[in-house]
């Protein structure tokens, strides 16, 4: 099972994915709390 963990702040959102045991799928990264940086991520992913 992959694993998707978002820690949301006021104006930006930590995003990891991880698959069992801790094998990171997708490092760490930051996403701000833009239209812009939001439609990215939603349709990169």
């Amino acid at each position: 099972m992959i694993s998707v963990g978002i820690d949301v702040s006021k104006g930006k959102s930590m995003v990891c994915v991880m698959k069992p045991y801790g094998e990171v799928v997708c490092p760490p990264f930051e996403i701000n709390h833009t239209a812009g940086e939001m439609d990215e991520f939603y349709i990169a992913r």
